[in-house]
């Protein structure tokens, strides 16, 4: 998935470990919700969170899927980084 101006960034807040992060990413493509994990550095200002690229027309439906599935800190920003 390459970037996009209709993309969007999802930043998680991971509850423990490296473990969740594919879970994460596990739940999107069972969805069809293509995501690229991005570099750590993206989410670094929100220490224990990670961030994931996702088409913008598909954010809603990514955050009701991993709030479901127990993320619970699930935020949603336009273009390439938060803020």
């Amino acid at each position: 998935m390459g970037a996009d101006a209709r993309d969007a960034l999802l930043v998680i807040g991971l509850q423990s470990d490296d473990e969740q992060v594919s879970r994460i990413v596990a739940i999107l493509r069972q969805l069809e919700i293509p995501a690229q994990v991005m570099a750590p550095r993206v989410a670094a200002a929100d220490a224990g969170s990670f961030a994931v690229r996702v088409p913008a027309e598909r954010v809603v439906a990514a955050v009701l899927a991993l709030e479901h599935h127990g993320f619970t800190r699930v935020r949603a920003y336009d273009g390439d980084s938060p803020g």
